[in-house]
């Protein structure tokens, strides 16, 4: 594939405010293409980012040339009231996806070769401890 093609992309996004622009501007500035652009929603952080506990979260599906990524990244990442940002290829649509196997309601059974072998029962032929000491001392002479 040619380097100088433009590749789609999600682009998923947390801002300060509802202001689209430093987004949009920078997408404009290094020639990305815009598909789509969801709706902003604001959001309640789970952890405080640079001191907000409320953002905006938005995603865009945008086309771009890979050779213009690096730029755009560090672009992005010193935007001005853009507090987080992601930048991956999309997944593949959901019927494009391998699916699984049903599940069935019998519960499996372990293989017969990996139960655990039986340990034998308990030898009744067990010394007393008389009978252990004069062992020993027949051993150590």
């Amino acid at each position: 594939m040619n380097s100088s093609e433009a590749h789609k992309y999600q682009l998923d996004f947390h801002l300060l405010n509802e202001d689209l622009s430093p987004v949009s501007n920078l997408l404009k500035k290094h020639g990305a293409e815009t598909d789509s652009v969801t709706p902003l929603k604001k959001v309640h952080l789970a952890y405080p980012l640079k001191k907000q506990q409320y953002a905006f979260f938005g995603t865009a599906l945008i086309s771009v040339k890979t050779e213009v990524l690096p730029a755009l990244n560090r672009d992005l990442t010193l935007a001005e009231g853009l507090l987080r940002f992601s930048l991956v290829k999309p997944g593949k649509p959901q019927e494009e996806r391998k699916p699984r196997a049903p599940k069935t309601d019998k519960p499996t059974t372990p293989k017969s070769d990996a139960l655990p072998t039986r340990i034998r029962p308990f030898d009744d032929a067990t010394l007393s401890n008389e009978a252990l000491e004069s062992k020993l001392k027949e051993i150590s002479q």
